[in-house]
């Protein structure tokens, strides 16, 4: 998933708005996207985390760009990685910012993992 949409975020979010509070209809809209059921299932619960940790600031920012001039993430993006990305990276194992694939969250040099894909 990671190598093939260098831009998650935008589509994870699509399918946690409308699903709202529906984790299972959230489930089959990340399948949707192409996610493996193991893997929707980490995502929604991501979202539905996320969305009561962070909803306000999140609301607020839905259309700031990623990343703040410094590079650092906006304060959404930020609150999920602090909120619900122990969790997520516990479960899940990679996430966008430790894969080694680019995407449109370019993390700080330190972050980036680099891994050899074979396909």
């Amino acid at each position: 998933m990671y190598a093939s949409k260098p831009d998650l975020t935008e589509p994870v979010r699509s399918c946690g708005l409308d699903a709202g509070t529906d984790l299972e209809k959230n489930v089959v809209c990340l399948q949707k996207l192409g996610f493996t059921r193991p893997c929707a299932q980490i995502w929604a619960y991501n979202t539905r985390n996320t969305r009561a940790q962070c909803f306000g600031i999140c609301l607020s920012l839905i259309t700031a760009p990623y990343h703040e001039e410094d590079g650092g993430l906006n304060a959404c993006l930020l609150c999920d990685e602090q909120k619900s990305g122990p969790v997520f990276k516990t479960v899940a194992g990679r996430t966008r910012r430790n894969t080694g694939v680019p995407s449109l969250h370019v993390p700080a040099p330190a972050e980036v993992v680099r891994l050899e894909h074979r396909y």
